[in-house]
């Protein structure tokens, strides 16, 4: 899912930060509305939000689980451990995809995500630590 910001067909010059987030359901909802008053004052950049969903086929659960835990764990009912694969995706089909459709600046890319999404974020910050940025102003 990819929200697209106000000023974005009216600037065609501009490339724009893109906040990555994982819960595509919950999260675009969320961080939309936490970032439209800032972004529409200026108080922060304007920015190109996607959202990055579920394996098409599979159930939110069982989909979030295996892919943003990065260690296999016997205990749990749900299968876990693919982080790597899904950090994988991430880099190499979704953000090339956002780059070659939209005008992005690929030096500020943020990435969110909450609970299972928040131990994936650690796991792309000590994997890939250049991966993701924030940029100050």
């Amino acid at each position: 899912m990819i929200r697209l910001p106000a000023d974005y067909h009216r600037n065609n010059a501009h490339r724009y930060p893109v906040i990555y987030m994982t819960d595509s359901m919950y999260s675009l909802q969320v961080v939309s509305g936490a970032t439209q008053f800032p972004m529409n004052s200026n108080i922060m950049k304007q920015a190109i939000l996607v959202a990055i969903g579920y394996q098409k086929g599979t159930k939110g659960a069982a989909s979030r689980v295996r892919d943003y835990t990065p260690s296999h764990d016997a205990s749990w009912t749900l299968n876990t451990g693919e982080a790597k694969r899904h950090l994988r995706f991430i880099r190499h089909t979704v953000m090339p995809f956002v780059e070659q459709h939209f005008r992005v600046d690929t030096q500020q890319n943020t990435f969110v995500g909450n609970s299972l999404g928040g131990l994936f974020g650690a796991y792309v910050l000590l994997e890939q630590p250049t991966l993701f940025n924030l940029s100050s102003g």
